[in-house]
């Protein structure tokens, strides 16, 4: 289930170029300089099985450092619910904009993850692919879904996670 559920998100930003087209540098001052954060929840799979229902559920924040428009720190603490396990990830992340819609984007980049049971969630760097959307622009702007699939260097697992995001600072 982890392989098709990352396959589907290398597909779909395949599929969809014209949903990751860059925009147009700004001049020089005028850049989306900012620290972001935001509250949420992940489902995850982790497991080679690929169960349904997920492998387990997290709970926890992410924060984000964006010192240009298309390049961020991101740095993330996740609690695991049912195996009791807290999990760490930081990382550069380069990420894309429709220009055509600002409330959809993409990201790829590479994470250090840190865990309290590295049996479970091994402590390895991560290459991973990430998709975020506001669907409910004017309703809940601060609503963000999320996905996202890895796969660890030093494992050779894959991961995917599909989560809901709260952003709780830093403006829109």
């Amino acid at each position: 289930m982890s392989r098709v559920v990352l396959l589907l998100v290398l597909v779909a930003l395949w599929m969809f170029p014209h949903k990751c087209r860059a925009q147009v540098a700004e001049p020089a001052g005028q850049t989306d300089a900012a620290i972001k954060g935001a509250a949420g929840i992940n489902g995850v799979w982790f497991d080679a099985n690929g169960s349904v229902p997920p492998s387990d559920f997290e709970v926890g924040a992410v924060a984000r450092a964006s010192g240009q428009h298309h390049l961020s720190l991101v740095g993330a603490v996740w609690y695991g619910i049912d195996h009791s396990y807290l999990r760490a990830v930081i990382g550069p992340v380069v990420t894309a904009t429709d220009v055509d819609d600002r409330n959809f984007s993409v990201g790829l980049g590479i994470q250090r993850q840190l865990s309290s049971q590295p049996d479970l969630r091994p402590e390895e760097w991560i290459v991973h692919a990430d998709v975020g959307w506001k669907p409910y622009e004017y309703e809940f702007p601060r609503l963000i879904l999320v996905a996202q699939g890895g796969y660890g260097l030093s494992t050779q697992q894959v991961s995917a996670l599909a989560g809901v995001r709260y952003e709780i600072g830093g403006g829109r």
